[in-house]
């Protein structure tokens, strides 16, 4: 039984350009400049979560995690990231010198032919690169959640979540009584004569306690979940292009996943399928995935009320090649270029781009940046 809930705390102050809250996380506050959690809930009792304030000092404050697992101090420098597929398990470890530049330590894909060996990949890397209690972010499989933008109901705060379980009842393919829901508002005023708007993530909960099992049990230290828009955020947040606005495309295994950001702010996310018909030389594929974009780009400016972007930025891996780049310069009227990792983030083993495309979600996690205090 729910207990009654208690107002949160909904004073927002602006993150660093890659600080981000996870999608569980014990206190989190605003993600860049402008989205800000509202609303939430502790997965396993039910029971409201009261917000914090930071009490990082500066002009600036860093988010906190909303669900901590966070227990005790990590004995492993920097900290890892794992999205955990049926095909595989992507590890990236992040380590941070005392100026904030992030260092990217590890990248490493891991194949799996049966899905029940994913514990076993998992725990062989934690061997193999001697990550025993390191911190943690898990990034939830996109099959295991929806992200809804929704009209944000016009309720009082501590009303705002049982108003939007209401409302997402049946935009989901699970009952409603199996969620765990968590909320952010969209940056910047809200264009005159629309409704305020905000993301509503709703995840299976059964999903959130095996992703939780799966990592604790392999004696990494799980401090957070996130899902793959906001890690995928935390990457464009670094690209020069999001001052201005950016699109990040990210390419693997026939799916694909555009995230366009403002100053840190994530805006827009679309799951866009690409699996090129080789009869055709992949034609067919490239201008429906053109149309997809250029779809974006125009709900991106109509919809929130912005200038265009200044770039598409494309990460591709096992379908990475010169024509798909090509196609995209000549048909997108932005500028369009391929994702240099090394560029934005220092690399101490660069991965190549097959790499690259596997573990971007979990580069993406490791690069979230929270202080937590219990």
């Amino acid at each position: 039984m729910h207990t009654a809930p208690r107002r949160p705390d909904l004073s927002c102050t602006p993150l660093r350009a890659n600080d981000s809250g996870g999608f569980l996380s014990l206190i989190r506050a605003p993600l860049g400049h402008g989205n800000c959690l509202l609303q939430f809930e502790d997965f396993v009792t039910g029971t409201p979560v009261r917000a914090r304030r930071s009490a990082i000092p500066g002009p600036r404050r860093e988010g906190r995690a909303l669900f901590t697992l966070l227990k005790k101090q990590a004995v492993v420098a920097g900290q890892v990231g794992i999205d955990v597929r049926p095909e595989g398990v992507a590890l990236a470890r992040v380590e941070r010198s005392r100026t904030g530049r992030a260092r990217l330590v590890l990248a490493e894909w891991r194949p799996v032919e049966d899905g029940a060996r994913v514990r076993d990949a998992i725990f062989q890397a934690e061997k193999a690169h001697a990550l025993r209690g390191a911190d943690t972010v898990g990034v939830m499989d996109p099959s295991s959640y929806n992200l809804l933008l929704v009209e944000a109901p016009d309720v009082e705060p501590a009303e705002l979540r049982a108003a939007l379980r209401w409302r997402i009842k049946d935009l989901i393919d699970f009952h409603i009584d199996d969620t765990v829901i968590d909320v952010f508002d969209l940056p910047g005023d809200t264009p005159r004569g629309r409704a305020r708007m905000m993301y509503v993530v709703a995840a299976r909960a059964a999903a959130v306690r095996a992703r939780v099992n799966t990592v604790d049990e392999s004696h990494l230290h799980l401090s957070a979940i996130d899902i793959p828009e906001l890690a995928l955020r935390n990457v464009a947040a670094l690209l020069p292009e999001d001052v201005g606005g950016v699109a990040l495309l990210h390419l693997c295994n026939g799916h694909g996943l555009i995230v366009v950001t403002h100053q840190s702010s994530l805006y827009l996310a679309r799951a866009i399928e690409f699996e090129p018909d080789p009869g055709d030389g992949g034609e067919r594929a490239m201008e429906t995935l053109t149309l997809e974009i250029q779809r974006s780009l125009d709900y991106y400016e109509s919809h929130f009320g912005q200038p265009p972007v200044q770039g598409v930025v494309l990460s591709q891996g096992v379908e990475r090649d010169a024509g798909l780049e090509e196609h995209l310069r000549r048909d997108l009227p932005v500028a369009v270029k391929a994702l240099e990792l090394g560029d934005v983030l220092e690399c101490a083993d660069p991965p190549s781009a097959a790499v690259i495309a596997r573990c971007l979600p979990a580069i993406g996690a490791a690069l979230r940046r929270e202080r937590t205090a219990l």
